[in-house]
């Protein structure tokens, strides 16, 4: 039995099922998202939030007393971009296991770092994010996201 966040009980806390979903997570062969191309030009052309991205893949997070936290399931920044890619332009499946949005999963892995805790109080960072959670918004509000919706109640959709 998986553990479960205290608030809600919903989202699995187990991370080595978190790891093992974003490792099987789909990328996207390149990046051609605009708000992921602008999030990757902020990277590399920003010598300092390019070192904090290279860094909060390879760096430990921080864990309570006993806690095993498996190692990040991304590469780097490009293999998060390229992960990203498919996210925004899919409508999140339905997944009693694990609840929550794929983004989440993706960035519970970098934010708990020492770099990542940097990067992501960073107002350039942010406003980036915001444009990318903007037009995954844009989608899920287009038809084409209503691909996980059905009539029944069961383990497949909403």
């Amino acid at each position: 039995m998986s553990k479960t966040y205290r608030l809600g009980h919903w989202v699995t806390a187990d991370f080595e099922i978190i790891s093992k979903y974003v490792r099987r997570m789909h990328s996207a062969v390149e990046i051609t998202h605009p708000s992921l191309l602008a999030l990757q030009d902020l990277i590399e052309t920003d010598p300092k939030l390019y070192m904090l991205f290279k860094t909060m893949f390879t760096q430990k997070v921080a864990v309570g007393p006993g806690e095993k936290y498996p190692a990040n399931p991304i590469s780097g920044y490009t293999d998060m971009l390229k992960k990203m890619q498919i996210i925004i332009t899919r409508a999140p499946v339905y997944n009693s296991t694990l609840g929550g949005l794929p983004l989440n999963h993706i960035l519970k892995y970098i934010t708990a770092t020492p770099s990542g805790t940097m990067a992501f109080i960073n107002d350039k960072v942010n406003k980036c994010f915001k444009d990318i959670l903007n037009d995954w918004a844009q989608f899920l509000d287009n038809p084409d996201s209503r691909t996980v919706l059905n009539q029944q109640v069961n383990d497949t959709g909403y």
